[in-house]
């Protein structure tokens, strides 16, 4: 997760909702337009800028790389009675470590943008925090609406694959330094990265809840303990 969602892309484009990729030359489609700043060509996966008039290409790949998500771009599900559109997926990795995992970018023309992420079979329901937390008395924990959070882990984290629609210039490769608090099923994430620090907060969902939401969804076998 990266960049600001309270940005609104300045764009000459105005309402564009199809184009022609400039590097393949087939159709792409966006969910959320002017909302978005970046698009993956859905043929060739070539990153492209929808803000730039003539669709500038931003990375472009000689091999696709074969990664489907669990829930197909463009479904839908309703989330405490609103309905959210999968508009972009990424694949990250923990850098120096066979540790990987997915998040599903939703969108609401009326509510913005939020996250739904699967570690290896645990889901969290994820949204960008407006107040941020506070240091703690004691150590390196962190306190938010009164409770205290655990820090958990640092590291960094790598986009590996991209797909849809994001509201920043995202690019295969991007890292961030990321820091990790926990407490009671809930997990409080910083990310620094060009963009700037950028805080979430995520709830962890049961299974149940995820079919519920997004009945299409491929499930996976869950393994081990999620950090929250």
């Amino acid at each position: 997760m990266a960049g600001n969602p309270e940005h609104t892309p300045v764009s000459p484009l105005g309402g564009v909702k199809a184009f022609s990729c400039p590097n393949c030359g087939g159709q792409v489609e966006l969910r959320a337009p002017g909302q978005v700043m970046t698009a993956v060509c859905r043929h060739c996966e070539s990153l492209l800028d929808v803000t730039d008039e003539n669709f500038r290409l931003l990375q472009r790949f000689q091999e696709k790389m074969n990664i489907k998500p669990r829930i197909e771009l463009g479904s839908r599900g309703k989330i405490d009675g609103r309905t959210w559109e999968v508009v972009g997926f990424q694949l990250r990795q923990a850098v120096g470590f066979n540790y990987y995992w997915e998040e599903y970018l939703l969108f609401n023309p009326h509510l913005g943008f939020m996250w739904l992420l699967n570690q290896y079979g645990h889901w969290s329901l994820t949204r960008t925090m407006v107040d941020l937390p506070q240091s703690a008395a004691r150590g390196s924990n962190i306190t938010y609406k009164g409770e205290t959070f655990r820090k958990y882990s640092t590291g960094k984290a790598k986009v590996v694959f991209v797909l849809g629609e994001f509201y920043w210039e995202i690019k295969r490769g991007d890292v961030a330094d990321t820091r990790d608090y926990v407490a009671n099923g809930k997990m409080l994430s910083a990310e620094m990265d060009a963009y700037g620090l950028n805080w979430t907060f995520s709830d962890y969902i049961s299974e149940k809840e995820v079919r519920k939401i997004f009945p299409e969804v491929a499930l996976q076998k869950k393994e081990g303990v999620a950090p929250h």
